[in-house]
Parts: C-alpha cells; sequence; structure tokens
C-alpha cells in the first residue's frame, strides 16, 4: 500500500471511530476509546485530539449557561419549554423533561450540542424532524414540535416514553423466552410500519427500544433514518441508499460498516443482531472485534456467529433459522421485509406454545 492511500485508510478509520464515539454517552467515551488504544494507540490518540478540538471550536446555544449541562443549576427553559429535569445526553445533543406554558403533559426536548453544529449534523437533525412528523404507530416514538431556540439552536419535542431499554426490562423482570420473543415482535410491528412509508432508521439498538409502563415497545430516535423511494416489501439496496458515517459500529450492517449503499435490509440485519442478544444476552461477535468498522466488518465476513441454540440450551431450531438469516453478510440473502421476519416469528411462537402444550399434558 501507498504512502498516500495509507493516511487515505487512516483518515477514513479516524472519521468513522470519532463518529462512533460521538455516539456514546459522555460516561462511556474514555473507556472505549481505551480499549481501542490498547490496540491502536495512534488512532485513539487522532480521535482524542479530534474530540478536544471540536469541543474547542463550539460556539453555540448548549455553551451558553442555561444550556450547559454541567452547571450546578438547572436550565430555566428552552424557547417556550420550562425545563423540569435533564434526562440524558447522545451523541448529537442533550434530552430534557420540559413542560410548555398551558400544556398538560411533560414531553421530552432534545436540542443539538453546540461542538456537533456542522452543516451535516445539522441536516441530520432535520431529517428526524421531518421524518418523525410523519410517523404515527404506537410502537414509534411521536414528534410534537420541531423549532429554533435562541442563537439558532434547532431542537425537536417528542412524547416523553417513561421506561427502560428492552434489554434492561427483560433481564430486570426475569423475561421468559416466550415473553421476550413477544416484545420484540413489537419492535419488527414497529419497523414494518416506517418500512411501508419508505423509512429507515439506520441506528436502531438497544438503547433505541424502550418498554413502557404498559409493557409497550417505543422506538426512539431517528436521527439517522433516510427517506427511500423504493416500493413496499422491497429490500431498500439500490441507488438511493446511503453512505452515511453516523453510525453505532455495534449494531451496524456490514455495508453500513464497508460504507456501501445500505436500505431496509441493514435495519434487517441489525434486527437480526438485537433479537440474537435479547435471546442470548450476548452480543454474536467477540467485544475485542468492535472497536472499529473495520475490524467488525472483517469479523463479520470470516466468521459465522454460533447459532443462539448453542448459547441457550433448549431453543428450538425455528430460532435458529430466524435470527441467522436475519444475520446473512449479503442484503439480498436477509429477510425481503420486517413483515416477513415478524411471520417466521409467529412460527416460532406456535413452536414454544406447542412444546409447552405437550409438556403440560
Amino acid at each position: 500500500m501507498s504512502f498516500n492511500a495509507e493516511i487515505a485508510t487512516f483518515e477514513r478509520r479516524k472519521r468513522a471511530l470519532f463518529e462512533a464515539v460521538l455516539a456514546l454517552p459522555d460516561s462511556e467515551r474514555a473507556s472505549y476509546l481505551a480499549n481501542v488504544a490498547r490496540t491502536e494507540p495512534s488512532l485513539a490518540d487522532a480521535v482524542r485530539r479530534l474530540i478536544t478540538a471540536s469541543n474547542a471550536e463550539s460556539s453555540g446555544v448548549l455553551n451558553h449557561p442555561v444550556y450547559e449541562r454541567r452547571q450546578s443549576a438547572m436550565p430555566s427553559s428552552i424557547a417556550n419549554y420550562k425545563v423540569l429535569k435533564h434526562l440524558g445526553d447522545g451523541g448529537m445533543g442533550s434530552v430534557y423533561l420540559c413542560q410548555q406554558a398551558g400544556g398538560s403533559s411533560p414531553v421530552a426536548v432534545k436540542i443539538i450540542r453546540s461542538s456537533m453544529q456542522s452543516s451535516t449534523v445539522l441536516a441530520h437533525f432535520a431529517r428526524e424532524r421531518d421524518v418523525l412528523k410523519e410517523l404515527n404507530h404506537p410502537n414509534v416514538c411521536r414528534l410534537l414540535d420541531a423549532s429554533v431556540a435562541e442563537g439558532g439552536t434547532p431542537f425537536i419535542v417528542m412524547e416523553w416514553v417513561q421506561g427502560e431499554h428492552l434489554g434492561v426490562y427483560c433481564q430486570r423482570l426475569a423475561c421468559s423466552l416466550e415473553r421476550r420473543l413477544l416484545l420484540f415482535s413489537q419492535v419488527l410491528a414497529g419497523v414494518e410500519y416506517f418500512h411501508s412509508r419508505n423509512v429507515i432508521h439506520r441506528d436502531l439498538k438497544p438503547s433505541n427500544l424502550f418498554v413502557t409502563a404498559g409493557g409497550n415497545i417505543k422506538i426512539l430516535d431517528f436521527g439517522l433514518a433516510k427517506m427511500i423511494e423504493h416500493e413496499k416489501g422491497r429490500t431498500g439496496v439500490g441507488p438511493t441508499g446511503t453512505h452515511s458515517r453516523f453510525m453505532t459500529i455495534a449494531y451496524a450492517s456490514p455495508e453500513q460498516l464497508s460504507g456501501r449503499l445500505s436500505g431496509r435490509a441493514s435495519d434487517i440485519y441489525t434486527l437480526g443482531l438485537i433479537c440474537y442478544e435479547l435471546l442470548t444476552g450476548r452480543h454474536p461477535f467477540p467485544r475485542e472485534s468492535r472497536h472499529t468498522a473495520q475490524t467488525l466488518y472483517e469479523t463479520i465476513c470470516l466468521h459465522v456467529p454460533a447459532l443462539p441454540s448453542q448459547k441457550v440450551h433448549g431453543l428450538p431450531a425455528a430460532i435458529d433459522t430466524m435470527v441467522m438469516k436475519a444475520l446473512q453478510v449479503e442484503p439480498q440473502d436477509r429477510h425481503d421485509s420486517a413483515a416477513t421476519f415478524l411471520n417466521e416469528l409467529r412460527k416460532s411462537l406456535e413452536v414454544l406454545e406447542s412444546r409447552a402444550l405437550r409438556a403440560s399434558r
């Protein structure tokens, strides 16, 4: 490889890692980079410098005391929304629990991080607003408002989802296999809904799947979604895909990791990862392979993960078939839609019910 090619490769990997780190909560970034530094110290150092530089150059609303999370005083308001509580931080911004004047219910307000106010990130933020406006489904978080705060910082207002992450919920309640599959069926129903409306998510992951107090799934954060023009039922692989590097590496599809065009099939792959982890308690690929997009992509191409039934005794073959089909490397080899995936899941539930009935007899 020539010197210039090596530099170009390093820069691509640096950008991919930088964006992956920004997608993590603040509390997890240092440990993530420390793991990368064990094998690639120069890459980790370059990303640390890039993060420091991006923070130093920021000058937007979130650096104003009213929007600074680390200030001892709680922000008083965001536009005409009174801030009640800080809910958390993500790669693109902070989320607050707010109350609008005259409003009856609290809402979640997501405001973009000032250090992320590049034209690319602002475009992603605007896309989240525009996509969510068109969606109305019980398993998809609703957009209620979208505007710009003082200083030109955009924000969106969403329904406040009270609950916990899907994995945490299942672990806390020691949910049965059947219960886990029923919850995951709601995820598939929500994905099929927005896929049928030419929307792909591109950043599905366990932390974007909430279970409410009533046991209903809500899919959050459409910041990476993109409108596409394929007909319902198509995989979404084609010229209307995207080269976006904004992704969570551990839950990205092979085509996302390699920078190829991606579509509905990428969401299907990620759903396979989430289902595998939900059933077995483990990601199908080892942690050390998930530090960078390149290492994970190489692992996916070279190694077939163990069957779920090899991790959890007693899983029927139908579940192995269902999950492993979603995890095929080539997009065209996966389930052709979330609806097909859901139909396979229902068949698996029937197998489990039949097995339970025979056992009771």
